[in-house]
């Protein structure tokens, strides 16, 4: 069994658990029960932001880098601003 992951991104969770080699989950609060958004194009995003983590860390990349972490971060603000 493999430790769960958790990157901390701007107050929210991503958590990755791996599953071995290229295999794994991912879940996150970016929205859950607690979100106030119900559009379906942010709630998309938000689960696309949390695919691309999952398969970053499959490939190799180094998810827990600072500047790894801040890029996500970005990238979530970027939905913020362009679908809210």
């Amino acid at each position: 069994m493999f430790d769960p992951i958790i990157l901390n991104v701007d107050g929210f969770q991503i958590t990755v658990t791996p599953g071995g080699p290229g295999i794994g989950t991912v879940s996150s609060d970016l929205c859950g029960p607690t979100c106030i958004v119900d559009a379906d194009s942010f709630l998309g995003a938000m689960h696309a932001i949390e695919s691309v983590v999952l398969a970053h860390h499959c490939a190799g990349v180094d998810i827990t880098e600072s500047k790894y972490i801040q890029g996500i971060a970005d990238a979530i603000n970027a939905c913020v601003n362009h679908l809210l």
